[in-house]
């Protein structure tokens, strides 16, 4: 099980995994899994998805999870006080771990950022965008605004006018500054960011 990343700290456990393993592993994974757990997933991709979620959860915690659904899609842990916050882009998987409500993205750096750049950045943010790190800068505007979404959960946030990023620089990692304001949530919050190969990382939590 490649891990691409990890970030331990207080307030949050993450990992990455590059998820390289054969379908004859991920069958073999889930024939142990009751069949009413896994009866929705028709795809390698979702098979992949599912196991992967759960052995990177396992990698964390050092148990088994039981991962359950709110009617908004948010995932949750059964008999655990941490939250979670799952992601999945291609071969990449990535789950969060916090004992803060925590989101987390992961996105490729593809050019179709750019074809709908439009739709999840305002016009204040789009005339921030760095010209030699294009689509870069863009990819962590829209996984950076995933991640928010994934954060809150059951909002129905308009990306390109709820949601807005500060001018900022982009580099290999750091942190930018993030402002929620629609559907009655104003909050300032920070968004932590990583590169990692043609993708990027981006989370965020509540300092509840």
């Amino acid at each position: 099980m490649p891990i691409s990343f990890e970030h331990i700290s207080p307030d949050l456990h993450l990992a990455i995994w590059d998820f390289n393993e054969s379908e004859s592993d991920i069958e073999k994974a889930l024939s142990i899994v009751p069949p009413t757990e896994k009866a929705h997933l028709k795809s390698f991709k979702r098979k992949m998805e599912f196991v992967g979620t759960r052995w990177l959860l396992a990698h964390l915690m050092r148990r088994e999870p039981c991962i359950l659904y709110k009617t908004s899609g948010q995932p949750y842990l059964l008999d655990s006080d941490f939250y979670l916050s799952i992601t999945h882009s291609y071969q990449k998987i990535g789950v969060a771990l916090s004992i803060k409500p925590v989101g987390i993205d992961i996105e490729k750096i593809d050019y179709k950022l750019f074809r709908t750049k439009e739709k999840y950045c305002s016009k204040k943010e789009l005339s921030h965008i760095s010209e030699n790190q294009l689509l870069y800068h863009l990819a962590l505007h829209w996984s950076a605004k995933e991640s928010v979404y994934k954060l809150f959960g059951d909002q129905s946030f308009i990306f390109d006018r709820d949601l807005q990023i500060d001018e900022f620089t982009p580099k290999l990692n750091g942190e930018f500054n993030f402002n929620v304001d629609g559907l009655g949530v104003e909050q300032q919050l920070q968004i932590h960011y990583q590169k990692i190969d043609d993708f990027v990382l981006t989370f965020c939590w509540l300092n509840t």
